[in-house]
């Protein structure tokens, strides 16, 4: 990724999260509809749920006729935005940075146990959850599927096999009707490499939480962590790993 750095000005406080509106408020404070369309669609969807089915807001306002196609591609993008802000390894960068990588990754979109990518997969993403929730399962060699993790809206996944450069660890699927941003590998692999001053304290929250989650899982640390270590000696200018007594562990095991 290249040009990714700016020194434009960001009202935002370095590592400050974002609140994530409902999409109804950004269609609003964009003007595209009053609160009166929103609420309308909100009972409309309460009464297609009981039914059985699950519609968007944005699409049930787009077929009232109460917005343009055009303005909730737009809402979606500020949304999909504020995700990317509120998210532990992005939340430091400037907005015209989380506007360059909005604008290189993909929005997708998953039914129910749809799969996002499966265990043994070459890795070319990371995911941030934008909508719904993801379940990371691993199935050994001999025994049963294992769930190790689940993710909701604002977190990422997927961030582990890149950063170790090895094949995916666990099979993604959608638990339910699921969005998600696909940041491409060389894009976040600049960020690695281009942010180490913007992004250390958040990242290094990131794998603090990361370890604190996934300690009981034996298989995470053999697998992942005396790879992406060892990577993580080799550039001292991101010191990824805090200080805790979890965080010193796994690196006791190297």
């Amino acid at each position: 990724m290249q040009e990714l750095k700016t020194s434009a000005p960001d009202s935002r406080p370095t590592g400050e999260p974002v609140q994530t509106r409902k999409l109804g408020e950004y269609l609003q404070a964009a003007g595209a509809c009053d609160e009166t369309a929103v609420l309308n669609g909100l009972q409309r969807q309460e009464s297609l749920r009981a039914k059985g089915y699950d519609p968007l807001i944005g699409m049930l306002l787009l077929d009232a006729g109460s917005i343009t196609k055009k303005d909730l591609a737009q809402a979606l993008r500020l949304q999909d935005m504020d995700r990317l802000a509120s998210s532990a390894i992005f939340q430091s960068l400037p907005r015209k940075s989380l506007t360059e990588i909005h604008a290189r990754s993909t929005r997708q979109s998953y039914e129910p146990n749809a799969i996002i990518f499966r265990q043994q997969e070459g890795s070319d993403h990371v995911y941030v959850v934008l909508q719904g929730t993801v379940s990371l399962t691993h199935r050994p060699t001999a025994g049963r599927e294992i769930d190790l993790a689940v993710h909701r809206t604002g977190e990422v996944f997927g961030e582990m096999s890149l950063l170790t450069g090895s094949h995916r660890f666990v099979t993604a699927r959608a638990m339910e009707k699921t969005s998600v941003l696909a940041v491409p590998r060389n894009v976040f692999l600049a960020l690695y490499r281009d942010y180490p001053e913007a992004s250390q304290a958040a990242i290094r929250r990131w794998f603090n939480a990361m370890i604190d989650g996934r300690q009981q899982s034996q298989i995470y640390q053999e697998h992942h962590y005396s790879k992406l270590l060892s990577k993580l000696d080799s550039r001292p200018c991101i010191p990824l790993i805090g200080t805790s007594k979890r965080a010193k562990k796994p690196r006791q095991q190297v």
